[in-house]
C-alpha cells in the first residue's frame, strides 16, 4: 500500500494491509487492516472501504485564447477571442488582464469581466494597438548634482595651462613665441565660452522615445482570476 506521494506505508504497528480478491471474508473491494500494541496482547481488525458517491466536485472554470498566434504590421491591431467556460455549477465574475505585450502597444479588453455560466461559456475580444511609428529605447541626459562643478572645471583647467604658457615662454620672446601665446589665449576664451554654454544649458540632453510599437515576436499572458481562482494562458503576437 503506498500514501498520495507513492510511499509505501509504514507503520510500527500495523500488522498488514490486504485486499481479499476472494471476496471470502466479504466485499472483495474493502481493506481490510490489522494492527496491534504490546508485542501483539492488543489487536484491531477493521475495513475501509470506499465512498458510497463521489464527493462533489468544485466549481471552476476554463480559459482558452483564439489565435494562438498572430503576426501584424506596425500601426496595426490584434485581436484575439478569449472565451471563458463554466464548471461544475461555477457562477461567478471573471475578471481578466492582460500582460507581456510589446513596448509601445497597448492591452485590452472590449469587457474586462465575464460571468459564464456552469455548462455555457462566454467570451470577449483582447486587441492590442501598434503605432507605425519607429521605435527606440529612451535616452535621457539630464543635468546631475555635479554638472555646475564639471563646466567650472574646464575653463580652471584652461587658466592653469595659460599661466604654464606664461612661466615656460623666455622673456622677449619671438614672433612664433607670440603666436603660440594668442593661441593659448584663443583656447581660454573657447574653454570659458563653453563653459558658459554649458552652465546655461544645464548640461543636458534629451531625446524622447518615438511612440512606436517594438518590432520583433513577443508572449501576451491572459489572466483570469475570479476570488481564489487564476488560470492564466498565452498568445503570440508578431509584429513587422
Amino acid at each position: 500500500m503506498k500514501d498520495s506521494t507513492s510511499a509505501v506505508v509504514v507503520n510500527g504497528s500495523l500488522w498488514d494491509m490486504a485486499f481479499d480478491a476472494t471476496g471470502q471474508t466479504g466485499n472483495p473491494n474493502a481493506m481490510y487492516i490489522t494492527a496491534g500494541l504490546n508485542s501483539e496482547m492488543h489487536g484491531l481488525f477493521a475495513a475501509i472501504t470506499a465512498n458510497a458517491t463521489a464527493p462533489a466536485p468544485t466549481p471552476d472554470f476554463s480559459l482558452s485564447a483564439t489565435p494562438a498566434s498572430q503576426t501584424v504590421s506596425a500601426g496595426q491591431n490584434a485581436q484575439f477571442t478569449i472565451t471563458l467556460g463554466g464548471l461544475n455549477g461555477f457562477n461567478s465574475a471573471v475578471s481578466l488582464s492582460c500582460s507581456g505585450q510589446p513596448a509601445g502597444s497597448t492591452c485590452g479588453f472590449m469587457q474586462a469581466s465575464l460571468s459564464p455560466a456552469s455548462g455555457a461559456t462566454a467570451s470577449t475580444t483582447m486587441t492590442i494597438m501598434t503605432s507605425s511609428n519607429p521605435y527606440m529605447s529612451a535616452v535621457a541626459m539630464t543635468k546631475g548634482p555635479g554638472a555646475g562643478a564639471y563646466a567650472m572645471f574646464v575653463p580652471i583647467l584652461a587658466l592653469l595651462v595659460f599661466v604654464i604658457f606664461i612661466l615656460r615662454a623666455p622673456r622677449g620672446g619671438s614672433v612664433s613665441q607670440k603666436k603660440t601665446m594668442r593661441y593659448a589665449l584663443a583656447s581660454v576664451g573657447i574653454a570659458i565660452a563653453s563653459s558658459c554654454l554649458l552652465v546655461a544649458s544645464g548640461c543636458s540632453y534629451n531625446r524622447s522615445a518615438a511612440t512606436g510599437t517594438q518590432r520583433g515576436t513577443t508572449t501576451v499572458m491572459i489572466t483570469a482570476t475570479s476570488g481564489s481562482l487564476s488560470h492564466s494562458t498565452s498568445v503570440s503576437l508578431t509584429v513587422q
